[in-house]
């Protein structure tokens, strides 16, 4: 998420979604052995923002 801010792209960490969706959706369906973590949605943010500190 820091290298992707450093290249000015937008991230935003999710939870709760559907395992087996996703797994066919990156190509890993059936695999047993692997289990999705997190999801980090990443693009070109429509707006800017600026932190404060």
């Amino acid at each position: 998420m820091i290298a992707a801010r450093a290249a000015g792209l937008a991230t935003s960490p999710t939870n709760g979604w559907a395992e087996d969706e996703v797994r066919k959706a990156i190509g890993v369906a059936g695999r047993d052995d692997l289990h999705i973590a997190l999801l980090v949605p990443l693009g070109h943010p429509a707006e800017e923002r600026h932190l404060t500190a």
